[in-house]
């Protein structure tokens, strides 16, 4: 079973993180990645962790919920959710024919080109787990001298009953 994103909302209490983190630990939920932000006075965490059966995962997120200030968790997957991952590379590229090749590759796969120096050239790369997986199969021949990733990030994908406009929908940091 692949990886789950659990996204956690809460009501911007302090001491949750904390205890989101306390009982994680407790429970030894393996934690592969996390991301944090803070919007108006709510927060969103979420957690990438290792793959767990379904019962498993949701025996998680009634745990999280019990949390004082959690308002609410969901387990975002690939088909419930929109995925994303960053990552920036800096290629061997010595020579003019090797960086120029890069270069081709990096606006063919829509990477954003960072820096070129003598040596390297460094591209930026968003896109889902899969993608990022292909942008590094194409980059690693080239030699790859520094890598840096994120864990996915994710927004749920909007219902097929759902309004089309934007103005029909309703703009909130909590979903409902």
């Amino acid at each position: 079973m692949p990886p789950c994103v659990v996204s956690i909302f809460g009501d911007g209490r302090t001491r949750v993180l904390s205890e989101l983190v306390g009982m994680l630990t407790h429970r030894r939920v393996e934690v592969v990645s996390i991301n944090a932000a803070l919007a108006r006075e709510h927060w969103q965490v979420q957690l990438v962790v290792s793959a767990l059966d379904e019962p498993a995962i949701e025996l998680l997120v009634k745990r999280i919920n019990r949390i004082v200030g959690v308002v609410n968790v969901v387990c975002l997957d690939e088909e419930s959710a929109h995925q994303r991952t960053a990552t920036m590379v800096s290629v061997n590229a010595a020579d003019s024919a090797i960086r120029s090749q890069v270069l081709e590759l990096a606006l063919a796969l829509h990477a954003e080109v960072v820096e070129v120096d003598g040596r390297t050239v460094k591209l930026s790369f968003v896109g889902t787990p899969a993608r990022r997986r292909e942008f590094l199969d194409v980059m690693e021949p080239f030699g790859i001298a520094e890598i840096a990733r994120s864990g996915p990030i994710a927004l749920r994908r909007a219902r097929r009953d759902a309004p089309r406009s934007a103005a029909a929908v309703p703009m909130s940091v909590v979903p409902a």
